[in-house]
């Protein structure tokens, strides 16, 4: 479990530091759903990608 945990903190502070100044979206994966409440926070679109060709991708 705590390795799980580390692994979050880690996705979640690289997607803060991702959104540098002047980044328009955050892109959110399946492993980043929070991204979408980051993107909120920092007053920033939010773009989904799952990476599935047959997925198709949705902006906020």
């Amino acid at each position: 479990m705590r390795a799980l945990k580390d692994y979050f903190e880690l996705a979640a502070a690289g997607t803060i530091a991702a959104a540098e100044p002047g980044a328009d979206i955050i892109m959110a994966n399946a492993v980043a759903l929070y991204a979408y409440d980051m993107a909120e926070a920092m007053a920033l679109g939010s773009a989904r990608s799952f990476g599935s060709p047959s997925s198709t991708a949705s902006v906020h």
